[in-house]
């Protein structure tokens, strides 16, 4: 998942929940929901050997979510 265009992609969703914190109630518990989900998205990119399978799953999802806000 190291390829230029998914790069781009995860850094349009990162970007993304950066947006979407800053219309949110800026609470603790917002703050470390968007960093995991930061996190996540950007591990995979990383040189971590486990799938994440899941973790995909949930970036295809944030990424849906987010096509209006990227």
């Amino acid at each position: 998942m190291n390829d230029p265009k998914t790069l781009k992609e995860s850094l349009r969703i990162i970007e993304g929940f950066t947006l979407a914190y800053q219309d949110s109630d800026k609470t603790l518990e917002t703050a470390e929901r968007i960093l995991n989900d930061i996190y996540k998205v950007a591990h995979l990119h990383g040189t971590c050997e486990n799938p994440h399978t899941n973790w995909r799953i949930e970036r295809l999802t944030i990424k849906k979510s987010l096509k209006g806000i990227i």
